[in-house]
């Protein structure tokens, strides 16, 4: 495996270069149903849910996301790709971040939580900032992207939700 200028190494380009194909050709597209979810995944739908929130497990509608937060709408969509990935239990994670993030005003707010990850994750996490995300919402994105690293992020999740969004 060689490096390229970015520090990456080529099968993970492969990789994703792969999966995005398989996504907007809409292979290896799954159906997913709550029930069979992980019992905290469940709880944390319900409770997106009881803030008004439509949860879909279906392909976005911008082409080549794997999970997309319409902060206006109160809509989350996690495509089902994301389970032959290995990346569904992230992905709705970093979208529930944002649902919190804007559940009190519509627009996404950072929520201010003091999370820490190793430097090889927090490494990461500003290089895909860098590269995939405008600057004006690194903050945002690198919340999200924080608590998804988390080893328990669905109590922090569910906490914040209950006292930001159901005041």
């Amino acid at each position: 495996m060689v490096k390229n200028k970015l520090g990456t190494k080529k099968w993970a380009l492969c990789n994703s270069a792969l999966a995005m194909a398989m996504l907007l050709c809409g292979a290896a597209q799954s159906s997913v149903r709550e029930k069979d979810l992980d019992q905290d995944l469940q709880e944390l739908v319900r409770a997106l849910r009881s803030i008004d929130y439509d949860v879909r497990f279906e392909k976005t509608p911008i082409p080549g996301k794997y999970g997309l937060t319409n902060a206006k709408k109160k809509t989350i969509w996690v495509a089902p790709i994301t389970i032959e990935m290995g990346i569904f239990r992230k992905t709705l994670i970093h979208e529930a971040v944002h649902a919190v993030q804007s559940c009190k005003t519509g627009k996404l707010i950072p929520i201010g939580w003091e999370l820490s990850v190793s430097p090889v994750i927090e490494q990461s996490i500003k290089s895909n900032l860098y590269l995939n995300y405008p600057r004006k919402s690194h903050k945002l994105e690198k919340e999200a992207f924080l608590m998804q690293a988390q080893d328990e992020p669905i109590p922090i999740i569910l906490e914040t939700l209950n006292k930001r969004c159901k005041e």
